[in-house]
């Protein structure tokens, strides 16, 4: 009976710690997209959800940054967690919202961020 009242405890802690919020604690790294979607289109935008993989089970969306070199838009992922959280040690997918701003019509392609040597491209035209 013991050993389930420890274990019972045990994931209790886990999954408390993910989802505990320590502001300025927080460990954020890039994350590796391996698929992404268009979820609306307009003339002046785009919004992308990008399925970004963590390293263990605490991880979640941080952030997205996008910078434009012409009609390319390198577009990275940044996942976070609490620093000293204790986290499941399994692989996850979660979900990155990202807005691009289009400047004019025309045809733009978008590489998000997989490793330093690759991306996930997909280009669109924006009329």
């Amino acid at each position: 009976m013991k050993i389930v009242a420890v274990g019972f405890v045990a994931l209790l802690v886990i999954f408390v710690s993910c989802a505990t919020d320590f502001g300025d604690e927080m460990l954020t790294r890039r994350s590796y997209v391996a698929s992404v979607t268009v979820t609306q289109q307009s003339a002046s935008q785009v919004t992308f959800n990008a399925k970004a993989s963590w390293h263990n089970g605490c991880g979640k969306f941080g952030r997205a940054e996008v910078v434009r070199s012409s009609s390319v838009f390198f577009v990275t992922v940044y996942g976070t967690q609490p620093k000293d959280a204790l986290c499941t040690q399994a692989f996850i997918q979660f979900d990155a919202p990202v807005t691009v701003q289009i400047p004019i019509a025309g045809t733009y392609t978008f590489k998000f961020w997989r490793t330093d040597s690759t991306s996930y491209d997909t280009t669109l035209t924006i009329q």
